[in-house]
C-alpha cells in the first residue's frame, strides 16, 4: 500500500493518457449529463473530478452510489459505470438500468463481468494494480481525460507535468525515511492515534475529505467522519458539546485550500478555533498548489500517508478489508449483514 501510495504521480499521467484516448462511438458528444456509477473506492476518482469542475463544467456531474440510476438518465445522458473489479454487483445493476434507458455508456475497471457484459461499450482499463482505492489519481484522471475528450472541459493537460512535479515533492517530504520531527503526515497520525478523526473540507477539497474519511477507515482500520464547508457551520458545529465524551474522543481536520474560497476559508478557520475553545483537539491543513487538481493531488498524498502511518500505530495491516468481505458473503448468501 505504501508503494501505490508513492505511485500517484504515475497515476496522473497514466490516468489521464487513457481518458483522452478512449475511442468513443459518433453520438456521444454534447450530452445532457455526465452520470459515474460506482461505490467504494471506484467512486471517489469522481467525487474528486466534481469538485475541481463543479464552476467550469457546462453539463451535471453525478455521482450514483447504488443499484439504480437517477431517473433523468436517458438516451442523451453518458454514464460511465466504474468498478475496479467489474464484479460490483451495484454497479451490474446500475449498467443493466443504463443499457435499459438507451444511455451512452463507457467502462472504467480493470475487466471482469462488466467488461464482458459491455463488450461492445468504450472502455478505459484501469492499469493500477491493488486495491480499488489505490488507483483513485488514476481513475481521476481518467475521467477528465473522458471530459477534455467529450470537449466538455479543457486546459488541463498543460498542467500535468507540474502537478506530477510537485506530488513527488509532497511524497519525498512526508515518505517513511523521515523522521517524525521533521514529518508532518506523522506528527498528525500521532495526534489522531486514540482518536476519531473528523475531515472537514472546503471547495474542491471537499471530496477529499470524503477521501481521507474512507482512507481512514480501510487503512488503520477505525472510525472516522467526514464534512464540508460552509456546510459544517449551519450544523455540525452546534452539536460541539454533547455527549461530553466528543471531547476526549474526537479530532478534527480542517483541510484549506491556500488562496482560494477566501471567505469559506475564514470559516473554516473561525470554526477551528471555536472547536478548540470547546475542548476538541484541532488540526489545520494549508493546502498549497496553483490548481484546484495540484491542490487536489497534494491532499491525496496527504491524506494516503496519514492513513499508513495511523495503520502502523493501531498495528493493523492497511491491505485486508475483512468486514467488506464478510458483509459480500453474508449478502451472497441472501442474508442480511
Amino acid at each position: 500500500m505504501l508503494a501505490l501510495a508513492r505511485s500517484l504521480p504515475d497515476q496522473v499521467l497514466t490516468g489521464w493518457e487513457s481518458g483522452i484516448a478512449v475511442e468513443l462511438p459518433p453520438g456521444y458528444s454534447n450530452p445532457s449529463s455526465f452520470v459515474v456509477a460506482g461505490v467504494g473506492g471506484s467512486a471517489m476518482g469522481a467525487d474528486l473530478v466534481g469538485g475541481i469542475t463543479r464552476q467550469s463544467l457546462s453539463v451535471p456531474l453525478v455521482v450514483s452510489r447504488d443499484y439504480t440510476l437517477p431517473g433523468f438518465v436517458g438516451p442523451d445522458s453518458l454514464v460511465v459505470c466504474s468498478s475496479y473489479s467489474g464484479g460490483t454487483e451495484e454497479t451490474l445493476s446500475a449498467f443493466r438500468q443504463a443499457e435499459r434507458a438507451g444511455a451512452r455508456i463507457v467502462l472504467l475497471g480493470s475487466g471482469g463481468e462488466l467488461f464482458e457484459s459491455g463488450a461492445s461499450y468504450p472502455k478505459i482499463r484501469l492499469r493500477t494494480r491493488g486495491m480499488p482505492r489505490a488507483a483513485v489519481g488514476e481513475s481521476a484522471m481518467a475521467l477528465l481525460g473522458l471530459l477534455d475528450r467529450l470537449g466538455l472541459i479543457s486546459g488541463l493537460d498543460g498542467d500535468l507535468d507540474v502537478i506530477t512535479w510537485s506530488s513527488r515533492l509532497v511524497i519525498r517530504a512526508l515518505d517513511v525515511h523521515v523522521a517524525e520531527p521533521n514529518n508532518p503526515a506523522k506528527s498528525l497520525a500521532r495526534r489522531l492515534h486514540g482518536r476519531m478523526p473528523v475531515v472537514i473540507g472546503v471547495g474542491h477539497l471537499g471530496p477529499v475529505a470524503r477521501r481521507w474519511k474512507g482512507q481512514f477507515n480501510e487503512n488503520p482500520d477505525q472510525f472516522a467522519f467526514w464534512d464540508e464547508l460552509p456546510e459544517f457551520n449551519h450544523n455540525s458545529i452546534q452539536g460541539l458539546n454533547l455527549p461530553p465524551v466528543a471531547r476526549e474522543s474526537l479530532h478534527a481536520v480542517f483541510l484549506l485550500p491556500a488562496g482560494r474560497h477566501a471567505r469559506t476559508v475564514r470559516q473554516g478557520r473561525v470554526a477551528a478555533g471555536l472547536l478548540e475553545r470547546s475542548g476538541i483537539a484541532v488540526s489545520v491543513l494549508d493546502i498549497e498548489g496553483d490548481s484546484l487538481l495540484e491542490q487536489v493531488m497534494t491532499a491525496i498524498v496527504w491524506g494516503d500517508f496519514v492513513s499508513l502511518y495511523l495503520a502502523a500505530l493501531n498495528g493493523v495491516r492497511p491491505t485486508p478489508i475483512d468486514n467488506i468481505g464478510l458483509l459480500k458473503r453474508e449478502m451472497a448468501r441472501g442474508e442480511t449483514a
